[in-house]
């Protein structure tokens, strides 16, 4: 387990490990390794975590809390995957401006749950194979590129809204919500948007 409210360059490798950035904040900032890769490899994250290494061979970033706030500021970030494969526990996740997050970019065959999305960059919410990306909080990105499969926004109640950005679909956006909303999203591509 890694608490600490400074900030940490230095590589780390192991299967599994916490990190605890607390409300100070705790940065990543060196090579993540391991010797393998796939969804045993972890790293746990709560608190607010920032994640600024684009060198992350093989791992899996979950949250362990609901209130964890996962910042990616690498430039460009493509690690097995990093999302919440649990529903109950969908993940925050703000993308720095000019950084792009590819969430399940190594074949994560699970999907993919989130919370909030916000920052000035890029989320690849672009789900592996058969399964889907579900954003049940807000989402005020500024990029969203959905390359195929589903994107669901919306926790088929009243939570989830696409409230702005720019979103390059390519897939299918299902609007999973019961009320009705004004979304300021400009969305463009060749996918299909069903509500």
């Amino acid at each position: 387990t890694l608490n600490s409210n400074a900030s940490i360059f230095g590589a780390v490798t192991h299967s599994a490990i916490t990190v605890d950035g607390g409300a100070s904040g705790l940065t990543l900032g060196g090579a993540m390794l391991n010797g393998s890769a796939g969804a045993g490899y972890g790293v746990y994250m709560k608190g607010n975590v920032t994640l600024a290494s684009a060198t992350n061979i093989g791992w899996v970033f979950r949250n362990s809390t609901a209130d964890a706030v996962i910042t990616v500021a690498a430039t460009t970030f493509s690690p097995w995957f990093i999302g919440s494969d649990n529903p109950l526990l969908p993940m925050n996740l703000v993308v720095n401006s000019g950084k792009t997050v590819n969430v399940a970019a190594s074949g994560a065959a699970v999907s993919l749950y989130y919370n909030n999305i916000s920052g000035s960059g890029t989320a690849n919410l672009t789900p592996y194979s058969s399964y889907s990306t579900y954003v049940v909080g807000d989402s005020s990105i500024a990029n969203i590129t959905l390359s195929s499969g589903k994107l669901y926004v919306g926790n088929g109640s009243t939570g989830g809204q696409l409230l702005s950005g720019a979103v390059a679909n390519n897939g299918t956006i299902y609007f999973n919500n019961t009320v009705d909303y004004t979304s300021a999203a400009v969305i463009s591509g060749t996918g299909a948007i069903i509500k």
